[in-house]
C-alpha cells in the first residue's frame, strides 16, 4: 500500500539526491545490495540476529538509493531497472533463508511448512503483476491498477521486525511471520482479482460455456 502513495519513490528520490556524493553507480549500489545481504545471511548462519539484521538495513539502503540515484542521474535503463528486480529476489530469497538458522517456535503451522508458504507466497504477488504485464492480460507497469495489501516494502518491515525481535522473544518473531504469511496469501488472491477484474478481456476470461 505505501507504494501506491509515492511514499517510498519519494523517499527514494530524496536518498537518490543524497546518493550523488557516493562513488558508485546506481547499478553498483544495485549489486552493494546483494552483498550486504549476503553478509547478513552470514550473520544470521552464526545466530547472531541483530547483527544480521544490520546489514540486511544496509542492504536495504543501497536498494532505495540506486533507483533515486539513477533517476537524479538520468541514467535509468530498462537493463537496470531488470536488474534491480531480480537482484531483489536474491535478497528476499537471503532474507527468508536466514530464519532458518533460528530455532523459532510453530504458531499455527509446524515452522518448515510456514517457512516454505512463506517464501512461496512472498515471490508470488510480484510474480503475478509481472506476467499479467509481460502477458498484456493488464496493461500496468507502475502497478498502480493491481494494488496490494503487501508490497515488498511493508513484507520487508515484518521481516525486518521479525529479526529483531529474535534474541528477546522467538515467539513473537514466528508469530509476526506467520501474520505475514496470512497477509501475503490475502494479497495474492486479491492480485489475481485485480489482475481479471483491470483486463480489457475479462468478459471472455470469465466465461466457462460458449
Amino acid at each position: 500500500m505505501l507504494k501506491e502513495k509515492m511514499y517510498t519513490q519519494s523517499m527514494s528520490d530524496f536518498l537518490g539526491r543524497m546518493g550523488k556524493f557516493l562513488p558508485f553507480t546506481p547499478n553498483g549500489l544495485t549489486y552493494l545490495t546483494v552483498v550486504f545481504s549476503a553478509i547478513g545471511f552470514y550473520f544470521a548462519s552464526r545466530n547472531n540476529a541483530l547483527v544480521a539484521l544490520l546489514f540486511f538495513l544496509f542492504g536495504c539502503g543501497m536498494d532505495a538509493l540506486d533507483g533515486g540515484l539513477a533517476r537524479f542521474l538520468k541514467l535509468q535503463t530498462h537493463l537496470g531497472a531488470f536488474l534491480d528486480g531480480t537482484l531483489d529476489r536474491f535478497v528476499d530469497f537471503l532474507l527468508l533463508a536466514s530464519f532458518w538458522f533460528f530455532a523459532l517456535p510453530d504458531v499455527i503451522l509446524p515452522f518448515p511448512i510456514m517457512m516454505f508458504a512463506l517464501g512461496y507466497f512472498t515471490l508470488l504477488p510480484s510474480f503475478i503483476v509481472a506476467y499479467a504485464n509481460h502477458r498484456k492480460a493488464v496493461d500496468d507497469p507502475d502497478e498502480k491498477k493491481v494494488w496490494r495489501i503487501m508490497h515488498r516494502t511493508e513484507m520487508l518491515i515484518l521481516y525486518f521486525i521479525a529479526l529483531a525481535v529474535i534474541p528477546y522473544n522467538p515467539f513473537y518473531a514466528s508469530s509476526i511471520l506467520t501474520g505475514a504469511l496470512i497477509l501475503n496469501i490475502i494479497t495474492s488472491f486479491q492480485t489475481v482479482f485485480l489482475a481479471v477484474a483491470r483486463s480489457k478481456e475479462r468478459k471472455t476470461a470469465l466465461r466457462i460455456f460458449r
